[in-house]
């Protein structure tokens, strides 16, 4: 997802519009043209609307990159066993129906390029049980002021 750039935004104190750079406001440092106040409303709601495209997303990148490690067919996971993947367990059951000679399958996945912001904090040994859901949210937190 991207925003047009410039991109018109109001000024949250004296209520002047004006186009900003997106990069400005999304790194909270886009200040008002009339009277130089931080654009901090604008920067932050534009981070949740990424936030959430990502977090939406996050299920089926994270599916897209398993098939290819594990050289799984997509075609072998229907779409209702994708729609009832919660847990990495789930899925870990649905790649050993694919391929039962997978080995090491949790240590594999901590290595996800998708888990890299939290690959330090996974532990193989719980992995199984962790919500992809949840996994989804800490892999994208939010931005703070």
């Amino acid at each position: 997802m991207k925003f047009i750039n410039p991109i018109n935004a109001t000024c949250e104190s004296c209520q002047h519009q004006d186009l900003y750079p997106v990069d400005n406001l999304l790194s909270l440092t886009a200040t008002c043209s009339k009277c130089g106040e931080i654009l901090l409303h604008t920067g932050l709601s534009m981070n949740n609307t990424l936030r959430e495209h990502r977090i939406e997303l996050w299920p089926i990148l994270f599916l897209w990159e398993a098939l290819d490690v594990f050289n799984i067919d997509i075609d072998d996971i229907s779409d209702d066993e994708f729609d009832n993947m919660l847990t990495i367990n789930d899925f870990i059951f649905l790649a050993k129906r694919s391929n039962n000679q997978l080995e090491n399958i949790e240590q594999r996945i901590i290595e996800f390029g998708i888990l890299k912001p939290i690959k330090n904090t996974l532990n193989p040994a719980t992995l199984a049980l962790q919500k992809i859901e949840e996994l989804a949210n800490l892999c994208n937190p939010p931005i703070k002021k």
